[in-house]
Protein backbone atom coordinates (compact mmCIF):
# COMPACT_ATOMS: atom_id res chain seq x y z
CA UNK A 1 0.00 0.00 0.00
CA UNK A 2 1.01 3.64 -0.44
CA UNK A 3 1.50 6.24 2.30
CA UNK A 4 -2.25 6.88 2.49
CA UNK A 5 -3.02 3.17 2.91
CA UNK A 6 -4.40 2.66 -0.60
CA UNK A 7 -3.44 -0.57 -2.41
CA UNK A 8 -0.77 -0.39 -5.11
CA UNK A 9 -1.69 -2.74 -7.99
CA UNK A 10 1.20 -4.15 -9.97
CA UNK A 11 3.90 -3.32 -7.41
CA UNK A 12 7.00 -5.49 -7.76
CA UNK A 13 7.50 -7.70 -4.71
CA UNK A 14 10.74 -9.56 -4.02
CA UNK A 15 10.73 -12.23 -1.33
CA UNK A 16 13.82 -13.79 0.19
CA UNK A 17 16.35 -11.30 -1.23
CA UNK A 18 18.29 -9.06 1.14
CA UNK A 19 19.17 -6.50 -1.53
CA UNK A 20 22.83 -7.50 -1.67
CA UNK A 21 24.96 -10.56 -2.33
CA UNK A 22 25.48 -12.35 0.99
CA UNK A 23 28.09 -15.01 1.44
CA UNK A 24 26.54 -18.17 2.84
CA UNK A 25 27.13 -21.92 2.98
CA UNK A 26 25.07 -24.33 0.89
CA UNK A 27 25.86 -27.65 2.53
CA UNK A 28 29.63 -27.95 2.55
CA UNK A 29 30.14 -25.57 -0.37
CA UNK A 30 30.23 -21.77 0.02
CA UNK A 31 27.98 -19.85 -2.36
CA UNK A 32 26.78 -16.33 -2.99
CA UNK A 33 23.29 -14.93 -2.63
CA UNK A 34 20.07 -16.54 -1.48
CA UNK A 35 17.09 -18.03 -3.29
CA UNK A 36 14.45 -15.41 -3.97
CA UNK A 37 11.12 -15.00 -5.67
CA UNK A 38 9.86 -11.96 -7.59
CA UNK A 39 6.21 -11.32 -8.37
CA UNK A 40 3.67 -8.57 -9.07
CA UNK A 41 0.93 -7.56 -6.65
CA UNK A 42 -2.59 -8.16 -7.93
CA UNK A 43 -5.31 -5.56 -8.56
CA UNK A 44 -5.89 -5.29 -4.79
CA UNK A 45 -2.21 -4.91 -4.01
CA UNK A 46 -2.02 -8.44 -2.58
CA UNK A 47 0.57 -11.15 -3.17
CA UNK A 48 0.97 -14.74 -2.01
CA UNK A 49 3.46 -17.58 -2.32
CA UNK A 50 3.88 -21.01 -0.77
CA UNK A 51 7.40 -21.51 -2.08
CA UNK A 52 9.30 -20.18 0.94
CA UNK A 53 10.55 -22.23 3.87
CA UNK A 54 10.24 -21.44 7.56
CA UNK A 55 12.28 -18.69 9.20
CA UNK A 56 12.71 -14.94 8.94
CA UNK A 57 12.20 -13.98 5.30
CA UNK A 58 13.10 -10.50 3.98
CA UNK A 59 10.39 -8.94 1.80
CA UNK A 60 10.77 -5.84 -0.38
CA UNK A 61 8.38 -4.00 -2.68
CA UNK A 62 8.49 -1.07 -5.05
CA UNK A 63 6.26 0.56 -7.65
CA UNK A 64 7.23 2.69 -10.66
CA UNK A 65 6.64 6.00 -8.87
CA UNK A 66 7.49 5.10 -5.29
CA UNK A 67 10.38 4.45 -2.99
CA UNK A 68 11.18 1.11 -1.44
CA UNK A 69 9.41 -0.78 1.33
CA UNK A 70 11.33 -3.35 3.40
CA UNK A 71 9.93 -5.72 5.99
CA UNK A 72 10.61 -9.18 7.38
CA UNK A 73 8.12 -12.01 7.78
CA UNK A 74 8.57 -14.68 10.47
CA UNK A 75 7.23 -17.87 8.89
CA UNK A 76 6.60 -20.68 11.42
CA UNK A 77 7.24 -24.31 10.53
CA UNK A 78 4.16 -25.56 8.72
CA UNK A 79 2.44 -22.21 9.12
CA UNK A 80 1.84 -18.94 7.28
CA UNK A 81 2.80 -15.32 7.82
CA UNK A 82 1.32 -12.03 6.66
CA UNK A 83 3.29 -8.84 6.06
CA UNK A 84 2.13 -5.32 5.20
CA UNK A 85 4.44 -3.26 3.00
CA UNK A 86 3.95 0.51 3.00
CA UNK A 87 5.69 2.19 0.07
CA UNK A 88 7.42 5.46 0.91
CA UNK A 89 7.43 8.68 -1.09
CA UNK A 90 10.27 8.59 -3.65
CA UNK A 91 13.30 10.85 -3.54
CA UNK A 92 14.52 12.80 -6.58
CA UNK A 93 18.15 13.60 -7.36
CA UNK A 94 18.97 16.34 -9.86
CA UNK A 95 21.83 18.62 -10.78
CA UNK A 96 24.56 19.34 -13.32
CA UNK A 97 27.71 17.31 -13.99
CA UNK A 98 30.74 19.54 -14.59
CA UNK A 99 34.48 19.14 -14.91
CA UNK A 100 36.89 20.78 -12.48
CA UNK A 101 37.27 23.47 -15.19
CA UNK A 102 33.57 24.30 -14.82
CA UNK A 103 32.46 22.98 -18.21
CA UNK A 104 29.34 20.75 -18.43
CA UNK A 105 29.86 17.06 -19.19
CA UNK A 106 27.45 16.17 -21.97
CA UNK A 107 28.12 12.41 -22.06
CA UNK A 108 27.99 11.79 -18.29
CA UNK A 109 26.21 8.64 -17.13
CA UNK A 110 24.94 8.15 -13.59
CA UNK A 111 24.15 4.76 -12.10
CA UNK A 112 23.87 2.86 -8.86
CA UNK A 113 27.43 1.89 -8.03
CA UNK A 114 26.53 -1.36 -6.28
CA UNK A 115 24.42 -2.67 -9.14
CA UNK A 116 23.25 -5.60 -7.01
CA UNK A 117 19.90 -4.58 -5.58
CA UNK A 118 17.15 -5.86 -7.85
CA UNK A 119 14.77 -3.05 -6.86
CA UNK A 120 17.00 0.01 -6.42
CA UNK A 121 19.22 -0.05 -9.50
CA UNK A 122 19.07 3.07 -11.65
CA UNK A 123 20.72 4.51 -14.76
CA UNK A 124 20.55 8.05 -16.14
CA UNK A 125 22.35 10.20 -18.70
CA UNK A 126 23.08 13.92 -18.57
CA UNK A 127 21.90 16.15 -21.42
CA UNK A 128 24.10 18.40 -23.58
CA UNK A 129 24.35 20.92 -20.73
CA UNK A 130 25.29 18.28 -18.17
CA UNK A 131 21.87 18.36 -16.48
CA UNK A 132 20.27 15.22 -15.10
CA UNK A 133 17.33 14.12 -12.98
CA UNK A 134 16.81 10.71 -11.38
CA UNK A 135 13.31 10.16 -10.03
CA UNK A 136 11.75 7.45 -7.86
CA UNK A 137 14.82 6.84 -5.69
CA UNK A 138 14.55 5.05 -2.36
CA UNK A 139 15.60 6.75 0.86
CA UNK A 140 18.72 5.85 2.79
CA UNK A 141 22.28 5.42 1.62
CA UNK A 142 22.65 5.64 -2.16
CA UNK A 143 25.97 4.95 -3.85
CA UNK A 144 26.14 6.94 -7.11
CA UNK A 145 28.73 6.39 -9.83
CA UNK A 146 29.33 9.12 -12.45
CA UNK A 147 31.32 8.32 -15.59
CA UNK A 148 32.45 10.21 -18.68
CA UNK A 149 34.21 8.57 -21.61
CA UNK A 150 35.01 11.93 -23.19
CA UNK A 151 36.72 13.24 -20.07
CA UNK A 152 38.10 9.80 -19.14
CA UNK A 153 37.03 10.47 -15.58
CA UNK A 154 34.70 9.04 -12.97
CA UNK A 155 33.68 9.45 -9.33
CA UNK A 156 31.77 7.35 -6.81
CA UNK A 157 29.97 9.12 -3.98
CA UNK A 158 27.62 8.08 -1.19
CA UNK A 159 24.50 10.21 -0.64
CA UNK A 160 21.94 9.97 2.17
CA UNK A 161 18.40 10.61 0.90
CA UNK A 162 15.16 11.16 2.83
CA UNK A 163 11.70 9.96 1.71
CA UNK A 164 10.10 12.52 -0.61
CA UNK A 165 13.25 14.66 -0.73
CA UNK A 166 14.23 16.60 -3.85
CA UNK A 167 18.02 16.85 -3.62
CA UNK A 168 20.30 18.97 -5.78
CA UNK A 169 23.71 17.42 -6.31
CA UNK A 170 26.31 18.78 -8.71
CA UNK A 171 29.13 16.25 -9.15
CA UNK A 172 32.51 17.45 -10.39
CA UNK A 173 34.72 15.20 -12.52
CA UNK A 174 38.46 15.69 -12.30
CA UNK A 175 40.06 16.00 -15.72
CA UNK A 176 43.67 15.68 -14.67
CA UNK A 177 43.59 12.73 -12.24
CA UNK A 178 46.14 10.10 -13.15
CA UNK A 179 48.26 7.48 -11.45
CA UNK A 180 51.88 7.06 -12.45
CA UNK A 181 54.56 4.71 -11.20
CA UNK A 182 57.15 2.12 -12.00
CA UNK A 183 56.94 -1.65 -11.66
CA UNK A 184 60.15 -3.43 -10.68
CA UNK A 185 61.06 -6.92 -9.55
CA UNK A 186 62.23 -7.84 -6.06
CA UNK A 187 65.79 -7.67 -7.33
CA UNK A 188 65.32 -4.16 -8.70
CA UNK A 189 65.24 -4.43 -12.54
CA UNK A 190 62.15 -2.99 -14.28
CA UNK A 191 59.36 -5.33 -15.41
CA UNK A 192 58.43 -4.56 -19.02
CA UNK A 193 55.14 -5.59 -20.64
CA UNK A 194 53.35 -6.37 -17.39
CA UNK A 195 49.59 -5.85 -17.26
CA UNK A 196 48.54 -3.34 -14.55
CA UNK A 197 44.89 -2.76 -13.68
CA UNK A 198 43.18 -0.20 -11.47
CA UNK A 199 39.74 -0.53 -9.86
CA UNK A 200 37.94 2.22 -7.95
CA UNK A 201 36.57 1.41 -4.52
CA UNK A 202 32.83 0.66 -4.73
CA UNK A 203 32.97 0.17 -8.51
CA UNK A 204 31.27 -3.23 -8.56
CA UNK A 205 30.43 -3.04 -12.26
CA UNK A 206 34.01 -2.21 -13.27
CA UNK A 207 33.06 0.90 -15.24
CA UNK A 208 35.53 3.09 -13.33
CA UNK A 209 38.38 0.64 -13.90
CA UNK A 210 41.24 0.81 -16.38
CA UNK A 211 44.39 -1.00 -17.38
CA UNK A 212 47.69 -0.57 -19.19
CA UNK A 213 51.01 -2.34 -19.77
CA UNK A 214 54.35 -1.32 -18.38
CA UNK A 215 56.88 0.30 -20.71
CA UNK A 216 60.42 -0.99 -21.27
CA UNK A 217 61.58 0.83 -18.13
CA UNK A 218 58.62 -0.48 -16.10
CA UNK A 219 56.79 2.84 -16.04
CA UNK A 220 52.99 3.19 -16.22
CA UNK A 221 50.42 5.98 -16.36
CA UNK A 222 46.72 5.38 -15.72
CA UNK A 223 44.61 8.37 -16.72
CA UNK A 224 41.04 9.17 -15.71
CA UNK A 225 41.26 7.82 -12.19
CA UNK A 226 38.20 8.16 -9.97
CA UNK A 227 38.37 10.45 -6.94
CA UNK A 228 38.16 7.47 -4.56
CA UNK A 229 40.70 4.98 -3.19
Amino acid sequence: MDESGAPVPGAMVVIGWSGRLDHRKDGDAPSWGAPFLAMRADADGRFRTDRMGAGTIPVMARAASSGLARESALVPVGGTAEVVLRLEAPAVLHGVVRTDRGTPVSDATLSSATGLDVLTRFDARADEEGRFEIASLSSGEVLVEVNSDLERSSIVETLELRPGERREWNPVLATSSSLSGRVVSDAGPPLAGWHVRRKAQGDVGGRASGSTRTAADGRITLAGCADVP
